[in-house]
């Protein structure tokens, strides 16, 4: 009870402090330096590692967190934590539009580096956002921490506290500022194909047969911006399977800017988020920026949301009784989501691009 409190309290605090493909884009997208701006635009300075020891240097001016064998990391976006894992829309289509760079450095190759940088014999990763997003990324020093880890995360799904807390710009201003709900995440069969798609208030039977993926969630807008129809909001979630913040977001939000799975389940007229089932969602192309953002954010006229980095960020999470004490862990926003939140006019008061 008194983590669900602290864990009110925290998200009121927050609330309070911060009041496929068209042949169009393609031709666009030819050359790399294809961004109309005087100097090399920040989407384009994503990975200015050469190697894994740069990596892990950078990694290392991340910690937000070091404390009883528990390191926080802030992941950048498009590193991914282990060699092969399965790929993404995003990372098959940046070889049809290289509109932005890759990176095939990871979180592990660069522990060694990471360990002698921090003089600690072992690191182990705990928990972490996925690839093509950025923000905390756990690791343990020791056993005990890791099982306290584990058991923090167990409370927490038994007090069904949605514990870990993203950010997310959107295409278009969502038409309610907050919700809070148990949605389940299941699969339906779409032109052979096995979708992701949130149905609401899911029932104890069909959670037991695994017919269903219960979540808590609980989403609130921070700011929004109707002259360039997009939004500042944060999403809390008790789970991250099955990209469910993505799904969530395209299904009851709003598309996330930059994501290339799920942004074509909404669409936006005027600004307002219109819904696209699931079942006609794939006859959609990616949606394109209304031309006023593209030109703000110095993006070539009828850029689709390809053109940018996924705006998700892996914000806060939060522990309780970790090792006898509530834990709230935050990591600071990435340059490339600061500058295009502050460019949207999205900035809450609280941050500002360094």
């Amino acid at each position: 009870m008194k983590s669900r409190l602290l864990f009110g309290f925290y998200q009121n605090f927050l609330h309070q402090q911060n009041r496929v493909v068209n042949l169009n884009i393609q031709k666009r997208f030819k050359t790399e330096m294809s961004f109309k701006t005087k100097s090399v635009h920040c989407y384009k300075k994503l990975f200015p590692w050469k190697n894994s020891s740069e990596l892990a240097e950078h990694l290392a001016s991340t910690i937000a967190y070091n404390k009883d064998g528990l390191i926080a990391l802030n992941k950048p976006f498009g590193i991914q934590i282990h060699h092969g894992e399965t790929d993404t829309p995003r990372g098959k289509q940046r070889y049809v539009i290289p509109s932005l760079p890759n990176c095939d450095l990871t979180i592990e190759e660069a522990l060694d580096d990471l360990k002698e940088h921090l003089n600690i014999p072992n690191l182990t990763i705990l928990k972490s956002t996925e690839r093509y997003s950025s923000g905390i990324v756990l690791l343990s020093t020791n056993e005990n921490t890791t099982a306290s880890v584990k058991k923090s995360f167990n409370r927490a799904k038994f007090h069904k506290i949605p514990n870990l807390i993203y950010w997310a710009l959107t295409l278009g201003c969502p038409g309610a500022n907050y919700k809070k709900e148990k949605v389940g995440l299941k699969f339906e069969e779409v032109e052979g194909k096995r979708q992701p798609i949130i149905v609401a208030d899911p029932s104890l039977k069909a959670s037991r047969l695994k017919k269903v993926h219960p979540v808590h969630v609980e989403y609130r807008v921070l700011s929004m911006n109707k002259k360039f129809p997009s939004s500042l909001v944060e999403i809390s979630t008790s789970s991250t399977k099955f990209y469910f913040v993505r799904v969530y977001a395209s299904s009851q939000i709003s598309s996330i800017l930059g994501d290339l799975l799920y942004s074509n389940r909404m669409n936006t007229l005027m600004g307002v988020p219109i819904k696209v089932h699931v079942q006609h969602a794939q006859a959609f192309d990616l949606p394109e920026l209304p031309d006023n953002m593209s030109e703000l954010l110095n993006l070539p006229k009828g850029s689709n949301i390809s053109a940018m980095p996924t705006m998700l960020h892996l914000r806060s999470v939060f522990l309780p009784s970790f090792k006898g004490k509530d834990v709230i862990i935050t990591a600071d926003m990435p340059t490339h989501f600061k500058w295009t939140t502050e460019k949207l006019n999205l900035l809450p008061t609280s941050c500002s691009v360094k």
